[in-house]
């Protein structure tokens, strides 16, 4: 009963008092909710930054993969070149095996081996004029 004549005594000192209690919450909730709502507003420029640099990373990527491109163009221009050329190395080296053939050489010589020098003259003037290889 004490406490029924306690509480009696003080009502409006406690009402008081709850009142400011409730508003002391009322405005730790509001601004838990403000800090909230800004820590929400950095996560997403956070997020907004990392999007930007995802796309930064995209478009250098396809500047370099268009490099990577043109160099491996070049790569395979210059491999079929190189093959090219190594046909030709081929084809050349057997020419000139089969003009150092001993036996080509004798077949191709044997039309003026038998000839005297005088022969062998009027054959080299009846020959015709060579171009002349100046480039």
């Amino acid at each position: 009963m004490k406490a029924f004549n306690w509480i009696q005594q003080h009502k409006y000192p406690l009402v008081v008092i709850g009142f400011f209690l409730v508003t002391a919450l009322c405005l730790y909730f509001f601004i838990d909710g403000i800090r909230k709502d800004h820590s929400m507003e950095l996560t997403k420029q956070k997020i907004e930054l990392k999007e930007e640099a995802r796309q930064q990373v995209i478009q250098e990527r396809n500047v370099w993969q268009v490099e990577i491109e043109k160099k491996d163009e070049q790569i395979k221009s210059v491999m079929q070149k190189d093959s090219a050329l190594q046909q030709s190395i081929l084809i050349i080296n057997n020419q000139i095996d089969k003009l150092t053939n001993k036996t080509y050489v004798q077949s191709k010589t044997k039309v003026f081996d038998s000839y005297g020098s005088a022969e062998l003259q009027q054959y080299y003037n009846n020959l015709p004029d060579e171009p002349t290889n100046d480039y």
